[in-house]
């Protein structure tokens, strides 16, 4: 079974004073009140991202103080933020936008992600080469000078060699090459019984051999004979289908000639109304009264009140 990863804790005997002193000596050194200006990752740089070795190297005077502090990379974070808040109440130190919660938050991200990605080198040496590669050699001094102050334990990979296994003859049944004898290894198992033996090759051969010489019964004559109906066409060319019996059987009905003649005649004779000879509506009748009789009544008053003038 492979090792387990153990897990690391910060150090109880670690106190605020102790991690309050190198954001305080940076500070100092550099001569900047605006801390995040002094340790501001790139905006690339997370937990799950690829180690940011330009950002690292060039904190590493910071990075080796905070390592002086906790040899095992791990810090508390409520002991962290306690000491970036006291460090806050003396001066000045947030120029962001940020709360100050937000501010000590930020903060103390950004430097347990500088020391998480420096164990990750420490602990693995494939990751620590793949680092370099993209490092100049005064970055990598800077990032050696940080992992050898590190004590930190490191993971070995897993070993992927076949030592534990055993390799167990198989042996097969009617094999002719077969000179090893039976073992008493768990892993044959005697053959089952009802078991139907192999059949050989010859036996095979002669199953082929007697279906190839077997005649092909698919390859005898048949006659194909394709019946088409006739259809009685006009001098038109369209066929006539009412005098087919079918027709005849579903639409004859038992008329007399005079019914016939009859029918024939409804059938020839004009609709009672044309589109032209539609009576008018009422309604227009009705409007045209209206109006003549608006037009005697103003007759009417006409002529009394010429009466009435003269």
């Amino acid at each position: 079974m492979l090792s387990q990863k153990p897990r690391l804790t910060a150090d109880p005997t670690v106190g605020v004073g102790d991690l309050l002193e190198p954001l305080k000596t940076l500070m100092e050194d550099e001569k900047e009140d605006n801390l995040m200006k002094l340790i501001e990752p790139p905006s690339t740089a997370s937990w799950k991202s690829g180690c940011p070795t330009c950002w690292l190297a060039s904190l590493g005077d910071l990075f080796k103080k905070y390592v002086k502090v906790a040899p095992n990379s791990i810090i508390s974070s409520k002991k962290h933020k306690t000491a970036i808040e006291r460090l806050a109440a003396n001066k000045k130190i947030n120029f962001t936008r940020k709360s100050n919660d937000d501010f000590v938050d930020a903060v103390d991200d950004h430097i347990r992600i500088g020391l998480s990605h420096l164990r990750q080198l420490k602990q693995d040496p494939k990751k620590k080469e793949q680092a370099f590669r993209n490092c100049d050699r005064e970055q990598q001094r800077a990032l050696d000078d940080i992992l050898d102050l590190m004590n930190v334990d490191v993971v070995a990979a897993p070993s992927t060699s076949l030592a534990g296994l055993q390799m167990v003859p198989y042996n097969v049944q009617g094999d002719s090459q077969g000179s090893a004898g039976p073992t008493s290894s768990p892993a044959c198992s005697p053959p089952m019984e009802g078991r139907k033996p192999r059949k050989s090759i010859s036996e095979d051969e002669a199953i082929f051999d007697a279906v190839l010489g077997r005649g092909n019964d698919d390859e005898k004559e048949v006659e194909i004979k394709i019946l088409k109906t006739e259809k009685k066409v006009e001098e038109t060319g369209s066929p006539t289908y009412g005098e087919s019996p079918q027709r005849n059987n579903m639409f004859s009905l038992n008329m007399s000639k005079a019914e016939q003649d009859l029918l024939q005649d409804a059938h020839q004779a004009p609709p009672h109304f044309t589109r032209w000879q539609v009576p008018e509506p009422k309604i227009e009748s009705e409007q045209a009264q209206g109006k003549e009789q608006q037009g005697k009544k103003g007759s009417k008053q006409r002529q009394r009140w010429q009466k009435s003038n003269t």
